[in-house]
């Protein structure tokens, strides 16, 4: 049987989008980028190796943001681009002169340039999927002005910063470590009690004010190493185990090729300092929509990745990852979900395209693979066939509904209940969860809550008509959440 993860808080609302939202991706913006220095190409390219930053005037919707820096970006995606082309990916600090500069709340920008992606659309589509589930940026499309030169339509993703994770969580001042892009990634793996051992494997963005933020990191590394899987409950203290089976099913839902589950290595981890737990995030997505026959379970053997290697191996933990990943799959759908998305996306770019000189794959290229394969010529980073997005997100969809690990009965909560969600201090609140059995008997259902800082607690709920749950055998489950009810006290749960 399965848990079905719906986090809700009692007292949490999300925040509205701002009335001009600078990632709204049915809007192609134009952005504008005017260099004072003449050779700003050639320093552009001279200083990519030290990422410095050079100034240029930025106008976005009509207002000039002076003197933002700009620098050349990506790896592969810079480095195997045909000779002399000029398609480079863009980072902008909108904030580099002055602190208090932002574009719509936006203060550091990513303008990719769609390499290995004739759409530009396949990394845009995977960040806003997956951001519905788990703490990621969101992602829409600018046509790039530099000079009064026309350099085509980018990819506008918003970054991994405090200004993202302050959407998700009530302190965004924690840690934050990348994990570079490499083969045989460090994957969270225990490498010794000395921070030194980390450094070479991982980035430090943002030490939280801490003095050793290392140390986070290492905590974290060691219990998921070591603790014993039958107490996983004490990994879960210092790293959010369903959260990170979220960000997982993502992963696997997109075949992220650049990801934990395949590489060990491209994802971010956030020091929440509120709960004091470790979180899992991706990193980038351009490499996603690629091998639509991946299994659900893939490298779940590989020891060297120990997450998946050791938490898989919980059932209960494995059937939550396939429980999220049955969550994606009913939004993951072409005919009522993502075709009308990712087509909408190329009829707003189509003219912009044909525009486009300095593109990297023909228009004809970037017509067909929304809905079929093309190669892009060649071998190696940048070549050969690309399977096209419709025949990826149908065969996908396909594949895993048939897969034997996920096409079980299940149960399905479709409702939960309370009897007051702003209650006054001291006032008993009941949760109730109803709860579809219709394809077999459900054993239990459980309330997890948290109230305070540190994991959540559980608490059994019953289905016997003596917890505020109606009659016996109804299929309604119910319980008190079991809080003291203090005044301003906020619980967050989840059944």
């Amino acid at each position: 049987m399965r848990a079905l993860s719906l986090l809700l808080a009692l007292f949490f609302t999300t925040p509205a989008l701002r009335a001009q939202d600078f990632y709204d991706d049915t809007i192609l913006r134009t952005v504008q980028l005017d260099f004072a220095d003449a050779d700003w190409w050639n320093k552009l390219k001279q200083n990519y190796d030290t990422g410095i930053y050079i100034l240029a005037d930025m106008t976005v919707d009509g207002v000039v943001h002076s003197d933002v820096g700009v620098r050349l970006r990506g790896n592969t995606s810079y480095k195997k681009l045909p000779q002399n082309s000029q398609k480079a990916s863009f980072a902008v600090l909108v904030d580099y002169t002055d602190p208090d500069e932002n574009v719509y709340g936006a203060y550091t920008l990513n303008f990719n340039n769609g390499f290995t992606d004739p759409t530009f659309c396949r990394e845009v589509a995977y960040f806003n999927f997956i951001s519905r589930y788990i703490p990621n940026g969101r992602g829409n499309h600018i046509k790039l002005i530099c000079n009064g030169q026309n350099w085509g339509v980018y990819a506008n993703l918003e970054k991994y910063n405090k200004g993202m994770l302050g959407k998700y969580f009530d302190d965004d001042d924690g840690v934050r470590i990348k994990c570079p892009n490499k083969p045989g990634g460090p994957a969270l793996r225990y490498l010794g009690s000395n921070p030194t051992d980390y450094q070479p494997e991982y980035e430090l963005h943002d030490d939280g004010g801490m003095a050793n933020p290392w140390q986070v990191l290492i905590d974290a590394c060691y219990a998921i190493s070591n603790e014993p899987t039958a107490s996983w409950e004490n990994i879960d203290d210092v790293f959010a185990v369903d959260a990170a089976m979220w960000t997982l099913a993502g992963e696997s839902l997109f075949t992220d090729d650049d990801s934990y589950i395949n590489k060990g290595a491209d994802f971010n981890v956030y020091y929440d300092p509120l709960h004091g737990r470790l979180h899992l995030h991706q990193h980038d997505g351009n490499e996603g929509f690629r091998i639509w026959n991946q299994g659900p379970l893939y490298n779940k053997n590989d020891s060297s990745k120990p997450v998946i290697n050791r938490l898989w191996q919980v059932p209960e933990l494995q059937q939550r990852y396939l429980a999220h990943l049955r969550t994606m799959l009913k939004e993951f759908d072409w005919d009522q979900k993502m075709g009308p998305v990712l087509l909408g996306y190329r009829t707003m770019l189509d003219a912009e395209v044909q525009a486009d000189t300095k593109k990297l794959y023909s228009y004809k290229m970037f017509y067909d693979n929304f809905t079929q394969t093309v190669n892009l010529g060649g071998g190696g980073p940048g070549g050969g066939s690309l399977i096209g997005l419709q025949e990826f997100v149908q065969q996908r969809r396909a594949y895993l509904l048939g897969h034997n690990v996920l096409n079980q009965i299940v149960p399905a909560i479709t409702a939960l209940n309370l009897t007051d969600s702003n209650p006054l201090p001291g006032v008993p609140v009941t949760l109730t969860a109803t709860v579809d059995g219709s394809g077999g008997a459900v054993a239990s259902v459980t309330l997890y809550w948290r109230s305070s800082a540190g994991r959540y607690a559980s608490e059994t709920m019953f289905d016997d008509g003596a917890h505020g749950d109606g009659a016996a055998g109804d299929g309604v489950w119910g319980t008190d959440v079991p809080v003291a009810g203090l005044p301003g006290e906020t619980v967050d749960y989840y059944v």
